[in-house]
């Protein structure tokens, strides 16, 4: 939303009064701001602070200059960070904009610590719009861009750069998989975009996977769905906002949850990962990625129809940030689908879809936002087999019976769209684990006795990873995962390979290459946190 007052700008509610300086010389512009101040004096009005007191943290009240805010219709490009060197201006201002806002007091909202605990924190008591984070829901993407977007313009306050942007790590590129440069080199308290919470390889210049940055997202062709699966591209639909849920999207899995788990250090736990610079690059990738998802067309949209249920909770709900001069604005999903238009920014390049692909196809929008209906099982491990996943690829065998079998197949016909709409998905219950593992673990569908699974293979279902998941059990909601099998079983079977009988393996990963002279990895024993499963299944629904 806008508020207008002449030829002046302010975007996204908020709950003072502002003016925005006009973009005139600097000369010129004292000038205009004391003539401002004294006019806004003599009629009782100020500039900048937000009703019950919630303003400025350093008492300033004086509005910057900002090419978005007062020239409507500019539109600024982010950049690939890899075509940036360490003297240009996105990486010299943000390097001077995080000194600056650790500088500022912990209370105040543009604070390099409020700013992170916006996402989250441990500190107590919680301040205004802290954990607020939206993961594992359709609020995902829309949450994280309004969070991006105002971030994006404190920074620009406080970097000395009046067009500054969000540059973002396109890391799916092979050639741009280590951490960018500038962001580990030099490695000590003189660079303001280097943590030692890191993974130590990744500060080292190891390079995040393949697997750990496959875009097989892009071909999920619907963004919401009903059920916690897996089975959309932005997350499963809930009537409310909800910190931590379990209808994690595919992109939300892979490559942002699999990328926060390789880092490590604090981008391996939500209510600590905004700390690290890269945090906001990686998601500004994430938000890029969105776009690129977007520009593939084929039936993929954001939600748009105020008449259904879901999509109107996504559009109408308000959530609550704060800009560049302290005050609480809030934004609606409806006010942040078009960058360009809405925003005032946009992307140099956007990514395609890969060859290999696990899409589920685009499905009518629900009438309601009711519980979906009871699952039929099909298979499953022996009840009270517990499985313990380890540090080497671990298999179990889903004994199917022939008439179960059928059912699943069926499921696979085309005209099974039209008529019954049900599908085959693995059912991975109970997961549990004493700390939070290092790992995360690639799932695999029939995978040959004695070789190693590959992400890339037809073979390859989705990626079990732990970023955000205890939380999501600490809120009291049980660890239940659900993948589609549909693209998997395709596969297979245009492959050749017989699926009467069913087999899943679970192999580790750190989501890092390793570099010469790193340990090699254990091939054996427990992971971290002894992560266990109770329960897996194939089921219908």
């Amino acid at each position: 939303m806008r508020s207008r007052i002449g030829a002046f700008v302010l975007k996204g509610r908020s709950t003072g009064f502002c003016i925005f300086n006009k973009q005139i010389n600097s000369t010129i512009k004292m000038k205009y701001n004391w003539i401002l101040w004294f006019a806004l004096s003599i009629t009782g009005l100020s500039c900048g602070s937000g009703s019950g007191g919630e303003g400025n943290g350093d008492g300033n009240t004086d509005v910057p200059d900002d090419p978005v805010t007062d020239a409507p219709g500019t539109v600024l490009t982010r950049q690939n960070v890899y075509g940036l060197t360490a003297t240009d201006p996105i990486i010299m201002g943000y390097k001077t904009a995080i000194e600056a806002m650790q500088a500022l007091p912990a209370s105040d909202q543009r604070s390099w610590t409020y700013q992170a605990a916006i996402h989250g924190t441990y500190t107590t008591p919680a301040q205004t719009a802290w954990n607020s984070c939206q993961h594992g829901s359709f609020f995902f993407l829309s949450w994280h861009r309004m969070y991006l977007y105002y971030f994006e313009r404190i920074v620009r306050r406080y970097s000395g750069v009046n067009n500054w942007t969000l540059p973002y790590w396109n890391y799916s590129d092979p050639t741009m998989r280590p951490l960018p440069v500038t962001f580990r080199d030099p490695a000590n308290a003189s660079n303001p975009l280097f943590v030692q919470q890191r993974n130590p390889s990744i500060n080292n210049g190891a390079s995040l996977s393949p697997s750990t940055v496959v875009l097989n997202c892009l071909n999920f062709i619907p963004f919401t769905g009903t059920r916690s699966s897996f089975e959309s591209f932005g997350g499963e639909t809930i009537p409310a906002p909800q910190h931590f849920f379990s209808g994690t999207g595919a992109l939300e899995s892979v490559p942002h949850n699999v990328v926060h788990n390789a880092i490590g250090g604090w981008m391996r736990d939500p209510n600590t990962a905004a700390q690290d610079p890269i945090f906001w690059v990686h998601h500004c990738n994430i938000d890029r990625l969105w776009e690129s998802w977007l520009a593939l067309g084929n039936g993929r949209s954001n939600p748009t129809d105020m008449s259904d249920p879901a999509d109107s909770v996504w559009l109408t709900t308000t959530f609550q940030f704060y800009d560049e001069n302290a005050t609480l604005v809030e934004l609606t999903g409806q006010e942040i689908v078009n960058t360009a238009t809405q925003l005032n920014y946009n992307y140099a390049e956007l990514s395609p879809a890969p060859t290999i692909t696990n899409t589920v196809a685009a499905r009518p929008a629900p009438a309601t936002m009711e519980q979906d209906p009871p699952m039929q099982l099909l298979a499953e491990t022996p009840p009270g087999q517990e499985t313990t996943l380890t540090l080497e690829p671990l298999t179990v065998s889903l004994n199917m019976a022939p008439d179960k079998n059928l059912m699943m197949r069926n499921s696979m016909a085309p005209e099974n769209d039209e008529e019954e709409d049900t599908d085959a998905y693995l059912s991975i219950e109970g997961l549990s684990f004493d700390e939070l593992p290092d790992q995360s673990f690639g799932v695999f569908l029939n995978v040959p006795a004695g070789e190693t699974p590959d992400f890339n293979s037809v073979h390859y279902v989705n990626v079990i990873t732990f970023f955000g998941i205890v939380h999501h059990a600490q809120e009291g909601h049980p660890i239940n995962l659900l993948f589609p099998l549909e693209g998997t079983l395709q596969r297979l079977e245009e492959a050749g390979i017989d699926t009467s009988n069913l087999s899943v393996t679970f192999y580790p990963t750190s989501g890092v290459e390793p570099l010469a002279g790193d340990p090699p990895q254990a091939l054996s024993g427990t992971p971290v946190g002894s992560p266990k499963i109770q329960k897996v299944s194939i089921v219908l629904k």
